[in-house]
C-alpha cells in the first residue's frame, strides 16, 4: 500500500478512536451532572420541609399552651364547684319557685 492511503486510514481511524473516548468521557460527566443535580434537588427539597417541620412545631407549641391555660381553668372550677354542696333536684325546683 501507499503511504499516502496508510496515512489517511490511520487518520480516519484516529478521529473515530478519539470520538469513541470523547464520547465515554462525557457519557461519565453527564451522569455527574444528573447526580449532581438530583442532589441539589433534594437539598433544597429537605430545606423547605425543614421549615415547614418548624412552622408546625410551632403552631403544635401554641396549641399546647391554649390547651393546658383551658386544662387550668377547668380543674380550678372543678374544684371551687367540688366544695358546694350539691343541690338535689326537688331543691332546686323549690328554689326556683317550680311545683312539679
Amino acid at each position: 500500500m501507499d503511504t499516502a492511503w496508510i496515512a489517511l486510514i490511520g487518520t480516519v481511524f484516529g478521529g473515530a478512536g478519539l470520538k469513541v473516548i470523547e464520547g465515554f468521557l462525557t457519557r461519565g460527566q453527564g451522569k455527574s451532572d444528573a447526580a449532581t443535580a438530583m442532589r441539589e434537588e433534594l437539598r433544597k427539597e429537605s430545606t423547605t420541609l425543614r421549615e415547614e417541620i418548624r412552622v408546625v412545631e410551632k403552631d403544635l407549641d401554641a396549641w399546647k399552651e391554649k390547651y393546658f391555660l383551658l386544662l387550668q381553668d377547668y380543674l380550678e372550677l372543678k374544684s371551687q364547684f367540688a366544695h358546694r354542696e350539691p343541690l338535689t333536684e326537688a331543691q332546686n325546683n323549690v328554689e326556683e319557685g317550680n311545683d312539679w
